[in-house]
């Protein structure tokens, strides 16, 4: 089976004047459906060792968590957020 390719997406949202919520997000591309991976949290003030924290944290989730085959998949990207938000909040 060839491996599945996927784009990746970030959509922010603000949360007050220091503070914002990051959503990571893949397309599958050969399907056209979206998948969250997670939601990250930023406050200012905003370091470099949390943005090196960050980047690391998503590259090991994408590699060691084959969730994205196993997770619900969404025509939308709005409508993956908003079920990926009922589910975690």
């Amino acid at each position: 089976m060839a491996e599945q390719l996927y784009r990746q997406i970030y959509v922010w949202t603000r949360h007050g004047h220091k503070s914002a919520k990051r959503y990571t997000c893949f397309e599958n591309l050969e399907t056209n459906l979206f998948h969250i991976q997670s939601a990250d949290f930023f406050h200012l003030p905003y370091s470099k060792k949390t943005k090196e924290d960050h980047a690391a944290q998503l590259v090991e989730l994408f590699i060691e968590d084959d969730g994205l085959r196993q997770r619900a998949a969404y025509k939308s990207l709005s409508e993956a957020i908003r079920k990926f938000d009922d589910q975690f909040s």
